[in-house]
């Protein structure tokens, strides 16, 4: 009995003194970390984990690569150092510096909003579960980030000459700035409207942002410039009816943050900033929410921004925008392009990384992006996000670039041989085959096109899709790819709504044509998965019946459809988001107005 109580004595005591020896390591780190060397090992230790979550397509050829194949120690390097001359810059240009209490602030923030609380603690426990190390690792870097690129934007030393710029034009005979005709649309006002006419010019908004719009510029009866986070805008309404307003809009375009910082960067030295203090970090909660994961339908919404309020719960977020696309790489959701939620007139180029894990956003480097677009394509390759195509608010192009989220760079795409230019009304024209992009069909401005091509990004080449059988031309169709083929299925030819479909070989560069008996009605705009046996396509909008919400399966190895059942299904909806789970296809959101 006396030598149990001995080994309890000694157990607890031991575990005492580690206890307290991991308090005191704490409250030295707290003291004297900082320096770019420890900076580096922390960042390093981030972008192996967040490497070993990151998506490697199931069809992708070759094996996932080595985290330093994509990403260097090297480049590692750089990005701590330029995140030091940030944070050297935030306090020459505007006087803040970053205290304990402003990092303590960060990591309750991120612990209490984080949308994958098990991977937050994975992240800690990677970082050894020290709040002082969280804090200088995790907390410092966004928030410097967020905070210098919030005062450039509103820094009228960078921007004046830009205002001035636009004054000088407007009252000028000749009124210069980028001159755009917008038609803004009620959602559902009339169905001849959204038929996929393509988006030049025309953007269409949901009954509430069309009557926000409405009472903003009809109330605003001296048309003045307004500045916006991207430019300088005037805006002129021209005509007016229940459902539509017809805008002119001239704008003018704000230097970029990417550019802006490209020439400051060497003029700053990284500043060797340190935690200082007596204020000992306290290590975060991290919210419940999530904690209790369950099967595909038990689930809690947590919502990333509320709309209503225009702000976003994680900070530095995008500039609000529609007609934009948006890719998961199983570590980040990367946000890019898209039309100014500000002023329709205005494309953009620039894009965000979302992290859930710790709330926070990154913005993409403008450096070498692709021209301001929406209404454009993307697909997700496993290292690369690549885009393509898109309206660039005068005409559709072919352009395209590729963008690597771990180095934070471009490329662009090559337009020799590539597909005409054109725009994609619901940003489904595209699948990733594992080796190569396939786009096809979509709309060039004046007509629905029934040409594509394969794109392969390790050579840079495009080669043209078939013409061969190749299906009816049509523009808000649905495609899925199935580990061999291409289905494409249902859209819009510019003046009926279709029901048929085709099946592209690109192996073979061969198309087939789907059977249509048993087919769900006419329609564009539904959604579309694939389980790995079958093709679901769901919901949309008919020219006859209006939003529907009745679907089917389409098996290509019978090459038959069958019906989805009608218990319980859903209302009636076109432009929503569907997935597949493994098991389940789930939708959400959508109009039907």
């Amino acid at each position: 009995m006396g030598s149990k109580n001995s080994g309890a004595k000694a157990f607890f005591t031991g575990l005492l003194l580690l206890l307290l020896g991991s308090m005191s390591i704490t409250s030295t780190m707290a003291a004297t970390f900082g320096g770019m060397e420890q900076r580096i090992t922390c960042q390093t230790t981030i972008e192996n984990l967040r490497w070993s979550h990151r998506i490697w397509p199931k069809d992708n050829i070759s094996a996932k690569p080595e985290r330093t194949q994509v990403l260097s120690d090297e480049q590692i390097r750089t990005r701590v150092e330029d995140n030091m001359r940030m944070e050297a810059a935030l306090s020459g240009l505007y006087g803040i510096q970053i205290t304990p209490e402003m990092l303590q602030a960060e990591l309750n923030r991120i612990g209490r909003n984080t949308k994958m609380p098990q991977r937050l603690r994975e992240l800690y426990q990677a970082l050894g579960n020290d709040p002082a190390v969280l804090a200088e690792c995790v907390a410092r870097p966004g928030l410097v980030q967020k905070l210098l690129r919030d005062n450039f934007t509103r820094d009228d030393r960078v921007h004046q000459d830009v205002r001035l710029q636009a004054q000088r034009e407007l009252n000028s005979p000749k009124m210069g700035g980028e001159l755009n005709q917008i038609i803004l649309i009620r959602s559902g006002a009339d169905a001849a409207l959204a038929k996929g006419k393509g988006l030049s010019g025309e953007v269409i908004l949901d009954s509430e942002a069309f009557d926000r719009e409405a009472s903003r510029l009809e109330s605003n009866s001296l048309p003045r410039l307004r500045e916006t986070p991207n430019a300088f805008v005037y805006e002129t309404l021209e005509n007016s009816t229940a459902d539509q307003l017809q805008l002119k809009v001239l704008s003018w375009r704000k230097t970029d943050f990417s550019s802006w910082w490209h020439g400051q960067a060497a003029s700053w030295q990284p500043l060797e900033s340190s935690s200082q203090s007596r204020i000992a970090f306290k290590m975060p909660l991290i919210s419940p929410a999530l904690a209790n994961k369950g099967s595909a339908r038990d689930y809690t919404t947590q919502a990333i921004g509320v709309v209503g309020a225009d702000t976003w719960s994680a900070p530095n977020p995008p500039t609000k925008r529609y007609s934009h696309t948006a890719i998961w790489t199983g570590s980040e959701m990367i946000v890019w392009g898209g039309t100014d939620g500000v002023s329709a007139s205005v494309k953009l180029n620039t894009g965000g990384r979302y992290d859930p894990v710790t709330d926070t956003w990154k913005a993409t480097t403008m450096v070498g992006a692709p021209s301001a677009r929406s209404a454009h394509l993307a697909v997700w390759d496993g290292s690369r996000m690549i885009v393509w195509a898109g309206f660039d608010g005068v005409s559709n192009v072919n352009t395209g670039g590729r963008y690597d989220p771990a180095t934070d760079s471009w490329t662009p795409t090559s337009t020799v041989n590539a597909p005409s230019p054109r725009n994609s009304y619901n940003g489904l024209d595209v699948v990733w085959t594992g080796s190569k992009m396939i786009v096809w069909g979509g709309y060039d401005g004046s007509a629905t096109l029934d040409t594509g091509g394969q794109y392969d990004p390790v050579s840079d080449t495009w080669t043209a899709t078939s013409m061969v059988n190749v299906p009816m031309a049509r523009n808000a169709h649905s495609m899925v790819w199935t580990g061999t083929e291409m289905l494409v299925w249902s859209g819009y030819t510019g003046s009926v709504a279709l029901n048929s479909g085709a099946r592209y070989n690109p192996s073979t560069d061969t198309w087939l044509a789907m059977n249509s008996t048993g087919a769900p009605s006419a329609r564009y705009s539904p959604r579309a998965v694939w389980t790995g046996t079958e093709m679901i396509a769901w919901g949309g909008y008919s020219p006859t019946l209006g939003h529907l919400n009745t679907g089917g399966r389409y098996n290509p190895s019978t090459n038959t459809w069958q019906a989805t059942s009608m218990s319980g299904v859903p209302g009636i909806r076109s432009h929503f988001a569907m997935v597949w789970t493994g098991s389940e296809m789930v939708l959400w959101g959508g109009t039907y107005n």
